[in-house]
């Protein structure tokens, strides 16, 4: 079980995190992330993440949380 999304690189990478609920509220925002979220308990659910590099290139998707 992950604590924390996790993002991996084979190099340093720096980037945007933006975090979005099932509702289309913005739940997290941080420019340089690392490796920290949730900072905060969350509720289960489907979260959907939009992950932008420095070098201006970006990746979008979900990750579904599951709480005891």
């Amino acid at each position: 079980m992950n604590d924390v999304l996790t993002i991996e690189s084979n190099t340093q990478i720096s980037g945007k995190l933006e975090i979005y609920d099932s509702w289309g509220s913005r739940i997290y925002y941080n420019n340089e992330y690392k490796n920290t979220w949730p900072e905060k308990i969350i509720y289960s659910g489907v979260y959907y993440y939009r992950f932008k590099l420095s070098s201006c290139k970006s990746s979008n998707g979900w990750v579904q949380v599951l709480t005891e």
